[in-house]
């Protein structure tokens, strides 16, 4: 992203003068994290340290201290409302989904339903496809193609790569102060539609390469697809959205 507005963008001005409407962004994300773990008596881990460097470089980011990256004002406002927007929804629903789902059911083991509902949809949207190669059947979270068996849990459901590219998108369109609604709703949705269903040619390509090479091979392709597949799709993504600014902006010019 930054490479693509560094392109686009004709003058470069550092940051000057601390914006504290990002300053508090940077601070809330401290703050929050720190109180949590203080009243739920609860160790640091890798969670709390993200959301604790993201707050950090948000509130550097909006100082003068990183003025020798040369970054103008709207790319320091997309990377701190970036980085806001994701770590917030990351602990949203990884914690507060599943704690308002159990309060609501009076219950404290149920688990988290966002992450349930498309880890399902991944289950029964990849089982259809394979079904078309071969004969494959799905029980509870087993996708069987064929006598080979493969399980199918919450990582491999696309929820965080799909809060990613929301968190994102949202970040970029406040940034640009985009007005038109319509454009954002539909680059939002294409932008979901075609990354929901590269994660599942994801699922579908582990486990034809499982079958046909080996466990080894499955292991090697699940733990490199994924990121792969997912650079790949925000790149496309991106370009047509600059692409399409770029040819507004041409046009106004003429």
């Amino acid at each position: 992203m930054i490479t693509i507005n560094t392109k686009t963008q004709k003058i470069k001005e550092p940051i000057l003068v601390a914006d504290k409407k990002n300053i508090l962004l940077g601070l809330t994300l401290i703050i929050v994290d720190l109180i949590y773990n203080i009243l739920s008596n609860d160790a640091l881990r890798a969670f709390d340290y993200g959301m604790l460097l993201a707050g950090l470089l948000i509130l550097l980011l909006n100082t003068s201290i990183l003025n020798f990256l040369k970054l103008n004002k709207e790319m320091v406002d997309f990377i701190s409302y970036f980085l806001f927007i994701l770590m917030t929804a990351i602990g949203f629903l990884g914690t507060g989904v599943t704690y308002i789902n159990n309060f609501i059911q009076g219950t404290h083991d149920l688990p988290n339903p966002i992450y349930t509902l498309f880890t399902d949809l991944a289950l029964k949207n990849s089982a259809f496809v394979l079904s078309q190669i071969r004969d494959t059947t799905l029980a509870n979270n087993i996708i069987d193609f064929d006598g080979f068996k493969v399980g199918i849990n919450y990582p491999c459901s696309g929820v965080e790569s799909l809060t990613v590219f929301l968190s994102s998108v949202i970040a970029y369109f406040v940034a640009k102060k985009e007005k038109n609604i319509k454009r954002i709703t539909t680059s939002t949705l294409i932008g979901i539609i075609f990354l929901y269903w590269i994660n599942i040619l994801r699922i579908i390509v582990i486990i034809i390469v499982g079958y046909s090479y080996g466990t080894r091979a499955l292991i090697i392709t699940h733990n490199n697809l994924g990121w792969i597949f997912f650079v790949i799709g925000m790149c496309i993504f991106w370009y047509f959205v600059t692409k399409e600014e770029n040819i507004k902006k041409k046009i106004k010019s003429e």
